[in-house]
């Protein structure tokens, strides 16, 4: 049996990941910025005007899939945030 002596668990997150999410969202270069940023919106527009049904099914059921996901991971921060203040209080 493996004991753990000395480690405290509480409800709080860890913080490492912050650390991360600004490097990784940051554009590699000044170039691949401005690459994007020279695309019309009426080649997106056409484009999803061609789109057919089996692909337009597809695409909603992608987006229902990461729309659940953002809601529920939303709804398990804030649970995790209620549960480590009534922590707090409780002590």
């Amino acid at each position: 049996m493996i004991r753990s002596t000395g480690v405290v668990r509480s409800a709080e997150p860890l913080r490492c990941g912050w650390l991360a999410a600004p490097g990784a969202l940051w554009p590699a270069s000044a170039a691949a910025a401005s690459a994007t940023d020279d695309v019309p919106v009426d080649l997106y527009l056409s484009a999803f005007a061609r789109l057919e049904s089996h692909e337009l099914a597809a695409l909603a059921l992608t987006l229902g899939v990461v729309l659940f996901a953002v809601v529920t991971s939303i709804m398990l921060v804030r649970t995790r945030q209620r549960a480590a203040s009534t922590e707090a209080e409780a002590r």
